[in-house]
């Protein structure tokens, strides 16, 4: 099992400590979102022109959120983890309160993502089991969620659930699911907050999806892209998609490490034609990280990771494995 939780930024943070009165969690998040435009963050481009990317980027970058993540599971060295990837078709399927709006843009993301890795990405039909569950939940429908959830699901597995339900700080979250070879991942379990305003409702579904299909982590020296703290980019870039264009590529195996990836992804990356070799004159690129821009923070008393020291099995009957 592995997981990947959206924080509220510094802002938000200082949001909620602030005033006397405790805003409603639909105002302290409409007040998060403002708060980020207002200091240029949630940019919708998916390729911005001041935020340019060569291959030695892309080859560093995919190092860097494909091999590490932010709760290390049994086996993994220090933080980083072997690289996992899904096979055949991923189906999905959304619960609790979503929105016209929120199937379009699954639909619309969906399209990018197959367009990325070659797989079929579509909403599950009918009595079809889908083998990611997107979920909106407002704080009436969470409890009720979980308790559906808890009649399929062990406890462990349900921790972040837990976490994410019980901490306006934990925007969204996504986790995934190994099957029983503990390399292909075979199911992912996303969570949503009902009360966010369109945005960043769309931003999470966009950020835990992706980072959902293999890309766990976040660095601040990563950029244009998501898979970063800053909050500067609302939707996955043309450099998120890259990224997982170069995961997807048969060469590279779930499981393998790093060291064994490494030598394949620069010949992946190499071969990206469509990506310029090196850019010019790169001492006068803007910095990696905006120091005028907002910044993803936990706040100092952080628990401990929630996730229990094991790595668990797809449940059949919500999210099955792939045939």
């Amino acid at each position: 099992m592995r997981a990947a939780l959206r924080p509220a930024t510094a802002a938000g943070l200082a949001l909620l400590a602030a005033g006397c009165a405790r805003p409603s969690a639909q105002e302290h998040f409409a007040a998060l979102q403002s708060s980020l435009l207002a200091k240029g963050g949630l940019r919708t481009e998916i390729a911005p022109a001041d935020a340019p990317y060569d291959r030695a980027d892309l080859e560093r970058n995919f190092r860097l959120v494909a091999f590490r993540t932010e709760f290390p599971a049994p086996g993994d060295i220090i933080d980083e983890r072997p690289l996992t990837k899904w096979r055949g078709a991923l189906t999905w399927r959304m619960l609790g309160e979503e929105r016209p709006s929120d199937r379009a843009r699954m639909q619309a993301l969906g399209a990018r993502i197959a367009e990325a890795t070659g797989l079929e990405v579509r909403e599950a039909q009918g009595e079809e089991v889908a083998r990611m569950l997107i979920m909106y939940l407002g704080p009436e429908s969470r409890p009720r969620m979980r308790a559906a959830l808890g009649a399929r699901f062990s406890d462990d597995s349900l921790q972040m659930f837990d976490l994410w339900a019980s901490r306006l700080w934990v925007v969204c979250y996504a986790t995934t699911f190994q099957g029983g070879d503990g390399k292909w991942t075979s199911g992912a379990m996303i969570g949503i907050r009902d009360e966010l305003p369109d945005l960043l409702r769309d931003s999470c579904l966009d950020e835990e999806v992706a980072q959902a299909m293999g890309l766990p982590n976040d660095d601040d020296s990563v950029r244009p892209s998501i898979f970063n703290d800053d909050e500067e980019f609302a939707f996955m870039t043309e450099h998120d998609a890259d990224l997982l264009r170069i995961l997807y590529d048969p060469r590279l195996k779930p499981g393998m490490t790093e060291a064994e990836a490494a030598p394949i992804v620069r010949r992946i990356v190499q071969e990206m034609t469509e990506v310029p070799a090196r850019l010019p004159a790169r001492a006068g690129r803007p910095a990696a990280t905006r120091s005028g821009g907002p910044a993803r923070a936990l706040p100092s008393g952080r628990p401990p990771d929630p996730l229990a020291p094991h790595r668990a099995e797809t449940e059949r009957g919500v999210i099955a494995p792939a045939s």
